[in-house]
């Protein structure tokens, strides 16, 4: 059954590839099907990682309906890997189920979905400064390959700031940056809070944020007119630690929540002042972000012509 050589094209000479160093997880670019002989089928696919990006093919006795666009797979290497007509050759693909700390999630963008490198380049040192448990918990809540896309395209308002595409991302980074200037002097575990609820803090807009029925312009959804996205984030958070059962302490995750849901008007008695220090330097953070985004209304990438197309499947399943 993986007999290749007879398979596959052999007017063209095969190359071998080592594997070494090849990356463990790879984002699905694209998937292909075609019938063999013999009930098999052979299977071709694009992945991506920012470290190698690939054409691979293989063969079995399964259409492998599990395999869907903008998941994150692993490759099962050959003994030895065969290029061939621009394919490598391996045994199989198959979905990566399994969030893991030691993936930095924003090295499986594909240019596609955010075709500007230096948002991917400071969200990645961003992701890096995170500890393992708080790296793992990103990386849960956003292992599901649709909910990430939409995380990095969606804007962060619909018509105030950051409001073009990719408008959430930048202005989480913004944050975490700004955030962690004003924060010299505290612990790192509390740094690494602030880091986190940076980039948690307006993610459920990633589904809160809805395309209108002509596909060109994000609008609230139902759910967000009524509750708000903090109430996502809160479920996504708590839905992570309880799937995959992600070890951080009970301290570090109330911190969290505090520092997402506090407000200057809720004064919980935990906190002699009424809000932790996380929550007051992320709130400056956070004013310092809208700024910014006042003064650089017009990112350069819209004034550079770069387009930035909107995938409709990533938002079938809303």
């Amino acid at each position: 059954m993986n007999n290749y050589n007879n398979t596959f094209s052999t007017d063209i000479s095969k190359d071998h590839i080592s594997t070494k160093g090849l990356p463990n997880i790879f984002r699905l670019l694209s998937i292909s099907h075609k019938v063999l002989a013999d009930n098999l089928y052979m299977h071709s696919a694009k992945i991506f990682h920012e470290k190698q990006e690939m054409s691979v093919a293989w063969i079995n006795e399964e259409q492998q309906y599990d395999l869907t666009v903008g998941m994150l797979v692993t490759a099962q290497w050959s003994s030895k890997l065969i290029s061939n007509v621009g394919q490598v050759l391996i045994n199989t693909l198959t979905p990566n189920t399994q969030p893991t700390a030691s993936l930095n999630i924003f090295e499986t963008v594909p240019h596609k979905w955010v075709p500007v490198p230096a948002i991917i380049k400071y969200a990645k040192t961003t992701f890096a400064d995170l500890p393992a448990g708080f790296r793992l918990l990103f990386n849960a809540i956003f292992w599901e390959g649709n909910r990430f896309y939409r995380y990095l395209l969606t804007p962060n308002s619909v018509n105030q700031q950051f409001s073009w595409h990719h408008g959430n991302i930048m202005h989480a980074i913004v944050v975490a940056k700004s955030a962690k200037a004003l924060a010299k002097g505290t612990s790192r575990e509390s740094l690494a809070i602030m880091t986190l609820a940076a980039l948690l803090n307006d993610a459920g807009k990633a589904d809160d944020y809805i395309l209108n029925d002509n596909g060109n312009q994000y609008k609230p959804s139902n759910r967000m007119q009524l509750v708000g996205c903090k109430i996502t984030i809160i479920e996504w958070i708590s839905a992570a630690i309880a799937k995959y059962d992600i070890s951080i302490s009970n301290d570090q995750y109330l911190l969290l929540l505090h520092t997402l849901l506090a407000t200057a008007d809720n004064k919980p008695p935990a906190f002699a002042k009424g809000i932790s220090d996380e929550y007051k330097i992320l709130s400056k953070a956070q004013k310092f972000s809208i700024e910014y985004a006042n003064i650089h209304n017009r990112p350069k990438y819209i004034d550079q012509g770069i387009k930035v197309s909107i995938e409709y499947s990533y938002f079938s399943n809303l």
